[in-house]
Parts: C-alpha cells; sequence; structure tokens
C-alpha cells in the first residue's frame, strides 16, 4: 500500500470538489444515473429553501395560528382565593386549610402532626423533619403534598 496514492486519491476528490463548488455542481463522484439501474435511482431535483417552505403563504406553518394560554386549575385558583384571605394565626392554619376543602381528613391529621414538630412551620424545617423521619412512602408522600400546599398558601398569600 503506497501512502502517497492515497494522499493523491484525496487530493484529487478534493480538488474536484472545490472545482465543482465554483461552478455551483452538488455532485463531486462521477456517478450518473441511469434509468435502467438495479437499484431504479433517479437524480433528484433540488428543493426549496427551508425558508421558503415555512414562508406565510405555505400551509405547513402559520405563525399566526399558534395561541400560548394559562389556565388555571381549580385546586389552584381555591389556594389563591384562601392565601388571599386569610388573616388568622398560623396556628389556625390547618383547621381553615381543612374547612375551605383545600386539604383532606387525612391532611388534616398530618398537618397537626406537622405543626406539633413545627410549630412555625419553617419549611427548611419540615424539609429535615421529612428526611430524617422513619415515615412509610405514603405517609411521606402525604406530608410532602400537605408541604407544597402549605408553600403555595404562604407565597400567594405574602407570610
Amino acid at each position: 500500500m503506497n501512502v502517497n496514492d492515497k494522499n493523491n486519491s484525496m487530493w484529487g476528490l478534493l480538488n474536484k470538489a472545490y472545482q465543482n463548488k465554483n461552478t455551483n455542481s452538488d455532485s463531486i463522484s462521477e456517478y450518473s444515473p441511469k434509468n435502467n439501474s438495479t437499484f431504479k435511482a433517479q437524480e433528484t431535483t433540488k428543493t426549496e429553501s427551508l425558508f421558503n417552505i415555512f414562508n406565510n403563504k405555505s400551509n405547513l406553518y402559520a405563525p399566526s395560528t399558534i395561541q400560548d394560554s394559562f389556565e388555571k386549575s381549580n385546586a389552584m385558583t381555591k389556594i389563591q382565593n384562601f392565601a388571599a384571605t386569610f388573616n388568622q394565626n398560623l396556628s389556625e392554619l390547618g383547621e381553615a386549610m381543612y374547612n375551605n376543602g383545600i386539604i383532606t381528613k387525612e391532611e388534616k391529621m398530618g398537618f397537626d402532626i406537622l405543626q406539633k414538630y413545627n410549630p412555625s412551620l419553617n419549611p427548611q424545617q419540615t424539609k429535615n423533619i421529612l428526611e430524617t423521619s422513619n415515615l412509610s412512602a405514603e405517609n411521606l408522600q402525604l406530608l410532602k403534598n400537605l408541604d407544597k400546599k402549605i408553600g403555595a398558601i404562604r407565597y400567594f398569600g405574602r407570610f
């Protein structure tokens, strides 16, 4: 195997590609398709540029028909309304949330336990309690969901 032959072949291929680029030819090989080819290869035609495909006259893409909207869930609306009107002590938060249908009876029991160990309902202290306790997976998930609701109420109520 002669390395110089390979280099000469590569040089020839690159030279041909350069010449074809200057003459706007897309082919750098000597292949010319024939209609009687075994694989039925046919010469391809140039397609429109990508810009022309996605122009305003095209049915493929119409930017004016795309609309983005946000709809609050019923639970989110309920939490926001509750947070805006809650003006009692933090110790009464669990009972008020239960009475307004924000938390279930099981979550209310979880709230009472959480408030016993974390009277200020500090999010960092709640996180530490959840990470270090030996709760079942079900109870842990219940308390995590409860913590998210409390966090949302604190956020929307700004307290």
